[in-house]
């Protein structure tokens, strides 16, 4: 082949890829965006839920853009980019990718994710956007879920959560909207946490890394809440021997709490527990990793009265920093 049909025949075979491309996601975004009106509307939330542009790509992501969800005229936040993704939806498998950028209130602003408090108490009232991903995969067929969560928040924090779950019955009932007559015997909400609590923890990672919440609130609470006395030294050094002495208290009331006595090491979790709410380390990690699975109700169980020996066993759990 002579060099001046190679010159055209390259250029050619770029172009016929993206049209047919183009044609594949132009088909893939009418299909998505119909597909997920009638979700909507199954849900009930057709009115809710609203955006300025839907694209699809055909391996099926479907891009949303200037996303608004309204739940009252009180209750409304903005997300500048929703993209769902990896999406099963049947009988035996449930599956999805959701990865939300931008998240904020209607004045571009937001809380804190782990409450407003917070971040008011790290000298933030207005918070920058959140990037939030979450990645599911409930399968029916097998008992099994697995559950991801990141939220990530400029000069906040990131929280990093993942989950194995077996013995997940009560997830495909409430999925189908059906409860149980046991479970109905709950009042309000009760009846499903009911339901939620027979699920069994098979592994959890959960991770909380300072973004500057910490370092804000720490630096505040030493000047306003620390007291300095008038010739006993320089007001540093006094607030710092305060700030010491409450880290002190902090570990000596640590030893008899019910979270880290269900710990394998509850003094090592108490160290890196206080380590983290004094500032010496910017991350806080706990680990729960049974040898079998241990349920939910089991767990809350023992961490509201007194320490099980037996569920500590069984949980493996560990606080590090």
């Amino acid at each position: 082949m002579d060099k001046q049909k190679m010159k055209w025949i390259i250029p050619a075979a770029v172009a016929g890829v993206a049209v047919v491309w183009w044609g594949a996601s132009s088909y893939a975004s009418s299909n998505a965006e119909e597909s997920l009106r009638k979700k909507l509307t199954a849900m009930g939330m057709q009115d809710q839920v609203h955006w300025a542009d839907l694209s699809a790509s055909p391996f099926g992501t479907v891009t949303l853009k200037d996303v608004t969800v309204t739940m009252s005229p009180r209750d409304q936040v903005q997300a500048k980019e929703v993209q769902i993704s990896d999406v099963i939806e049947d009988a035996k498998r449930q599956r999805i990718a959701l990865s939300v950028k931008g998240l904020v209130l209607p004045d571009g602003k937001s809380h804190s994710m782990l409450g407003n408090s917070l971040g008011l108490a790290s000298g933030r009232a207005e918070l920058p956007p959140m990037d939030v991903v979450l990645k599911a995969d409930v399968r029916f067929d097998d008992n099994q879920a697995d559950i991801a969560l990141l939220v990530e928040q400029k000069d906040m924090a990131d929280l990093d959560f993942k989950v194995s779950m077996t013995e997940i019955g009560a997830l495909q009932s409430l999925a189908n909207g059906q409860l149980p007559a046991d479970a109905m015997m709950g009042f309000g909400i009760m009846g499903p946490l009911q339901m939620l609590s027979r699920i069994s923890i098979k592994e959890l990672d959960i991770k909380v890394k300072d973004r500057g919440m910490m370092e804000r609130g720490i630096a505040l609470h030493k000047r306003y809440n620390l007291p300095v006395q008038v010739g006993e030294g320089s007001a540093k050094s006094q607030r710092e021997k305060a700030f010491e002495q409450e880290a002190e208290e902090m570990m000596v009331e640590c030893r008899s709490e019910g979270f880290a006595l269900m710990t394998q090491d509850p003094e090592a979790a108490c160290k890196a527990v206080v380590r983290f709410v004094t500032g010496d380390k910017s991350t806080l990690r706990i680990t729960m990793d049974p040898k079998t699975p241990v349920s939910i109700e089991r767990i809350a169980s023992a961490f509201m009265g007194r320490p099980n020996p037996s569920v500590t066993a069984a949980l493996n759990a560990e606080i590090r920093s």
